[in-house]
């Protein structure tokens, strides 16, 4: 996982359309979701993130 791809994660979770026909990588289980929807909320910063995740 890098910002790259939390970026990537938050911007599809808001509808944010891409270019992409197939995406390849990590995937958000329960966990990690929480923690990004938490980073998509500004609950938490970009760096509490990668510390809990």
């Amino acid at each position: 996982m890098t910002d790259k791809w939390l970026d990537f994660v938050v911007d599809c979770r808001r509808g944010i359309k891409h270019d992409y026909d197939i995406v390849e990588g990590p995937m958000a289980d329960d966990t990690i979701w929480n923690y990004v929807d938490d980073f998509a909320r500004d609950n938490i910063s970009r760096s509490a993130f990668w510390e809990l995740s």
